[in-house]
């Protein structure tokens, strides 16, 4: 079951999402700091949490025990991490390692409508057990938006999968272990942005996939997974191969063990530009909801969720603006 501790409510953020077919990211393999505005001193994707580890100055989603020059976009309050700006950041957590979870009922795929979609309490696969999941969105001094994102797992064996879908209608968790989602086009809106990454124990990188729900024929519609042309720096994926302190709880602990936490950046500016190069209608994106699977299988079952969080997200100008 999750809390959500805050919630974005960015608007023109995304534009060029709205815009694309389905693509799929060329890896950035090396650790980079990225030179956004917020927080302080760029963003570092080296697959911890914590500002300054690897960079001199550079921030990260929070700070260790002493504070250093490198920002950050968390606080951590009472052990658990809290967004400092909730109009850019969005932190989910998730009860872990407990028969009351709230989780896929057994049989749902991403692809399905969520109409179809079922839920119960129990207990979950350790690599599908999340306990957070945070989004941060920033622009660096180009002018180019960034988004980032990040989650931890309870168990490292083998690869494991975590997305996070933003729907443009009202999806909800409805009592009797049903959800109810409004979209017009198989349970979505032809738009809809699936961002996905998968890791494993065997390596640093994490891939990280861009999805969007299409009309494929017929009355048939599904996510569809697309080529980005080139190889711009555009997304960056990794993972902690190494155990990291953690500020904040995670699985009882305040640290992560190797492979239990992984991070990930996209320039959705550079995307647009070379994938579209113009502008188009935006879309207004209504609820999130992040979750995990076994595999990065099209047949593989849904596992455990955190959501349907609301939310109210543009996505329809080159700018960020946060109402």
């Amino acid at each position: 079951m999750y809390n959500l501790t805050s919630y974005s409510r960015i608007k023109k953020a995304f534009l060029f999402l709205s815009l694309f077919a389905f693509f799929s990211f060329p890896v950035i393999t090396a650790q980079q700091n990225i030179p956004v505005l917020n927080p302080t001193g760029g963003f570092e994707l080296d697959g911890d949490v914590n500002a300054n580890t690897n960079t001199p100055k550079a921030g990260d989603w929070t700070h260790g025990a002493v504070v250093i020059p490198g920002g950050k976009v968390l606080n951590v309050v009472a052990n658990n991490p809290i967004a400092i700006n909730p109009f850019k950041t969005t932190v989910s957590e998730d009860l872990v390692n407990s028969g009351a979870d709230n989780r896929f009922g057994g049989g749902d795929k991403y692809n399905d409508d969520p109409n179809t979609w079922g839920w119960t309490t129990g207990s979950v696969l350790a690599k599908n057990d999340i306990n957070h999941a945070f989004i941060h969105l920033a622009q660096d001094g180009t002018g180019d938006q960034w988004i980032f994102l990040a989650s931890d797992r309870r168990g490292v064996t083998g690869s494991s999968y975590i997305d996070f879908e933003l729907f443009q209608d009202i999806v909800t968790a409805e009592p009797g272990g049903t959800f109810a989602a409004a979209g017009p086009h198989g349970g979505r809106r032809v738009g809809d942005i699936l961002l996905t990454v998968e890791y494993s124990n065997g390596g640093s990188n994490a891939n990280v996939l861009f999805y969007r729900w299409e009309h494929i024929g017929g009355p048939n519609y599904a996510y569809v997974n697309q080529n980005l042309p080139g190889n711009p720096v555009v997304q960056i994926g990794l993972t902690n191969t190494v155990q990291i302190p953690t500020p904040y709880e995670a699985f009882g602990n305040n640290f992560y063990s190797p492979y239990q936490f992984a991070e990930a950046a996209i320039n959705i500016t550079d995307i647009f530009e070379i994938s579209v190069g113009n502008v188009c209608e935006g879309i207004i994106v209504q609820t999130l909801l992040v979750k995990t699977k076994a595999s990065d299988s099209a047949s593989a079952n849904l596992s455990d969720f955190v959501g349907p969080v609301p939310i109210n997200l543009g996505i329809g100008s080159a700018t960020i603006a946060y109402d």
